[in-house]
């Protein structure tokens, strides 16, 4: 089974976060991982299956996740949003109380990219 480079990227988690000191891996589609000194393994084992190998750096991988994390956090607060817009069958009552729920999820929104910016500066 042949996997692209975004999949191969989300696969090299296990690896990158069991050793601190990988900064480098190679990968062929096959999802066989090489570390950063078995370079000549990776291109003799892609050769011989015929498949394509990708270099896949730490930067990459904390990029990734960042990007993951951001966008879950965005579909969380517009969801949010969307229950608590005001409908037009709603009483004024619960009309006053939407921009408030409104701030919130938007204060929600800034906390999570400050906890991305967090995360990608720790990993």
């Amino acid at each position: 089974m042949k996997f692209t480079k975004l999949q191969l990227i989300e696969k090299s988690k296990v690896y990158f976060n069991g050793n601190k000191k990988i900064k480098l891996m190679y990968v062929t589609e096959d999802s066989n991982f090489f570390h950063e000194n078995s370079l000549k393994h990776c291109v003799n084992h892609s050769t011989q299956n015929k498949l394509q190998y990708f270099k896949i750096t730490r930067a990459e991988l904390i990029k990734k996740s960042a990007e993951l994390l951001k966008e879950s956090a965005e579909l969380e607060v517009k969801k949010e949003i969307k229950k608590i817009e005001p409908k037009k069958t709603e009483t004024k009552k619960e009309e006053k109380k939407a921009p408030k729920k409104i701030s919130k999820m938007k204060k929600a929104q800034k906390n999570a990219d400050a906890y991305i910016k967090y995360k990608k500066n720790t990993l």
